[in-house]
């Protein structure tokens, strides 16, 4: 039992690591296809087992890995997911069989989870997961120990050094310039997961990593690997299967024998297929146009228990006209946010305020905000098509803020809340080893969509009447406190399909039915209140707006997304509701947001602003 407790803990220390990278390994997923989803489905494929452990620890019963294989299989999704489900099925298969965990049964663990690993894809690819899962179980057999934090850092190298030959393996990864997303997220995670080694010769550095890393303290070296990463994904991307426009993910009960070749099956109906399983559980994946033969097919093996089907469709980009570039203003202090807000161009762009770009993933290729053809985009999603978002890359931020630092003092960066993106945590890292560190402030806003938007408004006409970088500080950090933002969602189901739903859902407690009117709060958004129309929601919203904390003049943004003509009304109510003692702006919801959010969702951000005299404000 404790070998088992140790090597749970490795598993988590593995497992969290790879779902606080995954954002990153989105980023470059480029291979079959650039869908940036890789991080996802191999966070998702361990979600589920990582709260069994964490709940059991420390372990005390027997079957343990047999229930984790079990999940795994029913949580795995996509190529990668599929694939390391195999992996961690037969690993923890043969160290169930083993009993007492040594080097020895560790590595041959890793010698049948590789087996099994290529036995899932039909017509397996070097310079992939399974590259890393091979030189894994080659590495392991030659060593004679691993008892300590150096012999574990070899092992540690070497995975990162064969993630750097995936490039250089896969055409597809050399013409985009970047690592392959499965590759790197297998050895985040087996960096973690071969911590066991060491710890169960009893080293106490080893155990103290294992709880760093469970506890996000700290992570597997990956080198100059994210050096490497570029921001943009090629166009040339994952071109083979872009001729596919589903991603199929079906699990199965068989209920008995399955033919060995069925990966070879499922290939006449597509490309991209993998195939895990467990006693008599089965997961496909594969990329298809014909989703009723395969649907069909899979039924003819036993009884479906979950499909779910990803849209790959292109279509959504538009390219702006080239125009010509606009010089920075020289400015004592400048104010920037990013592309999680609302707030249009044309409202923007007359205070100098620029924003850091986020991305939607639009088959094969990262799309920035500004680039989406934003109707056809709520068109498709009332088709019933999923798109994600990505933040931006480090390199980005770095590229970015050295280039608005130039000619000003002081940058004023007002950030999306941690809830909802990692960008202000990317930007903050790169900011304290900036040359201009010094000059950089950021403001969290602890929101996105209008609120920010309005902050960032209110930022800039700071800066402009003439306060200094300590006033506008303080007058922000009073924004933060009274600015709000009541955001109404015409359908659940795009929250929930993207997995944003949480506190909401909760908060609504099933009643899926009715308008939630939200906004945010200290952790995230939160639920205002629950109405059964639009109509009913104006009239929430314009009661919520008449008692607003604060004084001065109302300040306030209406956000559309498909539903401008609706805004237009909205704006019309407002401005007969506040009288004359208010400004209202109207602008679309940001890209990002609204992916998640869905077409029909629409808001109002409000706040108050008066005359910058700090002591008045207060």
């Amino acid at each position: 039992m404790i070998d088992q407790t140790i090597l749970s803990m490795a598993f988590l220390a593995g497992a969290t690591d790879l779902k606080y990278r995954a954002p990153l390994l989105n980023r470059i997923n480029v291979f079959p296809v650039a869908d940036a989803d890789t991080g996802d489905n191999m966070r998702h494929t361990l979600s589920s087992t990582m709260g069994i452990l964490e709940s059991h620890l420390p372990v005390s019963f027997d079957g343990l890995f047999d229930l984790i294989g079990h999940q795994i299989i029913r949580d795995a999704r996509g190529n990668s997911g599929v694939i390391f489900s195999q992996f961690l099925t037969a690993f923890f298969a043969s160290v169930e069989t083993t009993g007492n965990l040594t080097l020895k049964s560790i590595a041959l663990a890793a010698v049948q989870a590789e087996k099994n690993a290529y036995y899932a894809v039909s017509s397996p690819v070097e310079g992939t997961i399974l590259t890393v899962i091979s030189q894994l179980a080659e590495y392991l057999t030659t060593l004679d120990r691993c008892d300590n934090l150096e012999d574990h850092r070899g092992i540690e190298q070497h995975l990162a050094h064969t993630v750097t030959q995936t490039e250089r393996l896969n055409p597809t990864l050399k013409r985009a310039g970047v690592v392959d997303a499965g590759a790197l997220g297998f050895s985040i995670f087996a960096s973690g997961l071969m911590l066991v080694l060491p710890a169960i010769a009893s080293n106490t550095g080893a155990i103290e990593k294992i709880n760093a890393r469970i506890s996000g303290k700290d992570q597997a070296a990956i080198g100059k690997i994210s050096d490497a990463m570029l921001p943009a994904i090629s166009n040339a991307a994952g071109r083979d299967d872009t001729a596919f426009k589903f991603c199929v993910n079906i699990l199965l009960e068989t209920g008995g024998h399955t033919p060995d070749n069925l990966a070879d099956v499922f290939c006449k109906y597509g490309a991209s297929v993998d195939v895990a399983r467990s006693n008599t559980l089965m997961k496909l994946h594969v990329h298809t146009n014909d989703l009723d033969a395969v649907q069909k097919a899979a039924g003819d093996l036993g009884h479906i228990i979950d499909i779910t089907v990803d849209d790959m469709a292109r279509g959504l980009v538009q390219r702006p006209a080239p125009g010509i570039p606009q010089p920075l203003l020289a400015k004592k202090i400048r104010v920037i946010g990013d592309s999680s807000m609302s707030l249009t161009e044309t409202i923007g762009r007359p205070h100098d305020i620029h924003q850091i770009e986020n991305y939607v993933s639009v088959q094969g290729e990262m799309v920035r905000d500004r680039d989406l053809n934003r109707d056809l985009l709520f068109k498709r999603m009332r088709q019933g098509h999923l798109y994600k978002t990505a933040q931006c890359s480090p390199a980005e931020v770095r590229d970015f803020l050295d280039a608005m630092t130039a000619g000003c003092e002081h940058l004023i960066y007002v950030a999306v809340g941690n809830a909802y993106t990692g960008t202000q945590n990317t930007v903050r890292k790169i900011a304290d080893t900036h040359p201009k560190k010094d000059r950089i402030a950021i403001i969290d806003t602890q929101a996105a969509s209008g609120q920010q938007g309005l902050i960032c408004l209110v930022a800039a006409r700071c800066a402009e009447w003439g306060m200094d970088l300590e006033e506008i500080k303080t007058y922000l950090a009073h924004q933060v406190r009274i600015c709000r933002e009541y955001l109404v969602i015409d359908d659940l189901k795009h929250l929930a399909r993207t997995g944003r739903i949480g506190r909401i859902k909760a908060a609504l407690a099933g009643a899926l039915s009715v308008k939630p009117i939200v906004g945010h709060g200290d952790s995230g958004a939160i639920t205002h209140a629950k109405v059964r129309n639009h109509t009913a929601a104006l009239a929430e919203i314009s009661k919520r707006i008449k008692t607003h904390p604060g004084r001065g003049t109302f300040l306030v943004m209406v956000e559309y997304t498909d539903n401008k003509k609706w805004a237009g009304r909205v704006v019309e109510h407002l401005k007969t509701e506040l009288g004359g003692d208010c400004e209202i702006l109207s602008s679309p919801l940001s890209a990002t947001s609204a992916v998640h959010m869905g077409p029909g969702t629409w808001g109002v951000a409000v706040t108050r602003v008066e005359h910058p005299c700090i002591s008045e404000s207060q």
